[in-house]
């Protein structure tokens, strides 16, 4: 009997696993057709009509038209991903602020909405007073949607995400292991699924660059820290923690959110920029990052040299991503550096001079900017997969 279980269980699994190789390939290649399909994953063409025919009655897979062949005998029709058939939750978790979002399936935006977070606690009531405002957010835009057509709530974070999503360690929201999945599940009564935030930003601009032709792409994450990325093949490698940003870059540093001195991300952060120039011009006790940035522009010298010490600093990391994973590309999330060159060339200036020539020989930098829209929608593509594994009977 338990040998009869095991097969039927082992079969179970493999054919979820075609549904989800079927459903992914149609996706990421639509406009495309079933012999299409066939041939590229390997299937046979009655295992794809009949996969093809569960997911066009789960709604996710839908007809469009005939392929523009000019080829003797039936056309055959062309599938797409339906991405309107249902909505996800999509929230955005910072220091100071919960961005709430109801998504169709790739990233459209239905419904938004912001709202401002205090200070909190860095004790288990503090965690749970978090808690409090995701479920106050949350819980109006679900009852604004239909609710059963909403499949799962997507929650993004900086910081560590560790067993499947069930705990989270994040040094800003002062959570340690604290698992949020399990407690708003319980609340919502629908799939949570808890995600570090510059993992789904990478995933969102790797889904927009089209003709990705390297191998190995680093996608390092300027916004709220430091975050990176790696991209092996298209594919998103989990063995990459990421937390680049707790990485010593001075000895005697400034003093990070985690504890310790020196960290890359409290050595580059805007807010050491502020704090510097404030220091270097007591006359300015108001000034901001854009104030700096200005200044840069007007070829100040205090403005310069600080702005140029913390890029130095963003340098020291990036030459550290090159020596050891050596990429072919590495895209930079501007974050609040946005529009502040003088901090992006010292920072690639460092970096080649650190860095290992040969490694940084045919290396491309690519600077862009994801918004807070963008990283909803970057929590929604990426949360697919999830949830059509913990929803659908795949």
């Amino acid at each position: 009997k338990m040998t009869a279980k095991k097969t039927v269980g082992n079969a179970q699994l493999m054919q979820k696993m075609k549904r989800l190789q079927v459903l992914d390939f149609i996706r990421n290649n639509a406009p495309v057709s079933r012999p299409a399909v066939a041939e590229a994953t390997g299937l046979s063409l009655s295992s794809i009509t009949n996969i093809v025919n569960y997911l066009m009655e789960q709604r996710v897979v839908a007809e469009t038209g005939v392929e523009n062949m000019s080829r003797v005998g039936r056309k055959a029709t062309l599938l797409r991903f339906n991405g309107r058939a249902y909505r996800l939750i999509c929230v955005y978790l910072e220091i100071e602020k919960l961005t709430v979002c109801c998504t169709d399936l790739t990233g459209v935006i239905y419904d938004k909405s912001s709202v401002s977070l205090p200070v909190f606690s860095g004790d288990e009531n503090g965690s749970r007073q978090i808690l409090q405002h995701i479920r106050g957010a949350v819980m109006p835009m679900l009852n604004r949607s239909r609710e059963e057509n909403i499949l799962g709530i997507g929650i993004a974070v900086s910081g560590l995400v560790l067993e499947d999503s069930n705990y989270v360690l994040s040094i800003s929201l002062r959570w340690k292991a604290y698992n949020v999945r399990r407690e708003l599940e319980e609340y919502f009564n629908k799939p949570v699924f808890i995600e570090n935030i510059s993992i789904t930003r990478a995933v969102w601009q790797l889904s927009h660059e089209k003709g990705i032709r390297e191998r190995n792409i680093m996608f390092l994450d300027l916004d709220n820290g430091v975050g990176a990325v790696q991209f092996i093949n298209g594919k998103l490698n989990r063995s990459l923690i990421g937390e680049i940003g707790h990485t010593t870059v001075e000895r005697s540093g400034d003093l990070c959110f985690c504890g310790n001195h020196g960290c890359l991300e409290a050595m580059c952060s805007p807010e050491r920029v502020v704090r510097l120039y404030r220091e270097a011009r007591p006359e300015c006790p108001d000034a901001d990052f854009a104030d700096v940035v200005e200044a840069c522009r007007r070829k100040d010298a205090d403005a310069m040299r600080i702005v140029d010490e913390c890029g130095e600093y963003l340098g020291i990391g990036l030459a550290s991503v090159v020596n050891i994973f050596h990429p072919e590309k590495i895209i930079l999330n501007s974050g609040t550096y946005a529009g502040c060159e003088e901090f992006f060339r010292a920072a690639i200036d460092c970096m080649k001079h650190r860095a290992y020539s040969e490694l940084i020989r045919k290396l491309t930098v690519e600077q862009v900017y994801i918004d807070d829209n963008d990283s909803c929608r970057g929590i929604a593509v990426h949360l697919c997969d999830g949830v059509f594994e913990s929803v659908f009977p795949l």
